[in-house]
């Protein structure tokens, strides 16, 4: 007797269903993985424009003369910052306390700037109560969206 038996070919449907689960899961975490990656790429968007922000606005401050006066005595640390009588940002500590939460063509950004004097021989980091030949510009840009960008430089009154 010659018996004949079925070959089984192909997928269970027990398989398929378990084949499409995996691969559902598997889609599930790559489009996670890549939405992740457009948030990163939003981010560093905005650290690319704080920083361009930041960079142009110390440089704009650091073309400036150094101080009111052209020689010493210095302006006082007391007095740094916007002249009463001067309403045009012509000096380097003019910028001292400067703020500006409106930044045209850039939402949401703010700047903020502190000016100092520093020791020239001492720690660059601490600010004087005495007038010296070199101040310190802290400029910081910030965004809702990350941490503020600090830039810093130091403007000698010896170019």
């Amino acid at each position: 007797m010659i018996r004949l038996t079925k070959k089984n070919s192909g997928f269970s449907l027990v398989e398929l269903i378990v084949s499409l689960v995996v691969l559902a899961l598997v889609y599930m975490v790559m489009l996670r993985v890549f939405s992740g990656q457009k948030s990163i790429g939003a981010k560093s968007e905005i650290y690319t424009k704080a920083i361009f922000l930041g960079s142009g606005f110390t440089h704009n401050i650091i073309s400036k003369q150094f101080d009111e006066n052209l020689e010493p005595p210095w302006t006082s640390t007391s007095s740094l910052g916007l002249e009463l009588y001067d309403a045009a940002h012509d000096d380097v500590d003019d910028f001292a306390g400067y703020i500006n939460i409106s930044i045209p063509g850039f939402p949401g950004f703010a700047q903020k700037v502190r000016v100092f004097y520093v020791q020239p021989n001492g720690n660059l980091d601490d600010s004087v109560y005495t007038s010296t030949d070199m101040k310190k510009v802290i400029v910081t840009v910030s965004h809702s969206g990350i941490e503020p960008v600090v830039l810093e430089t130091v403007v000698s009154s010896h170019y």
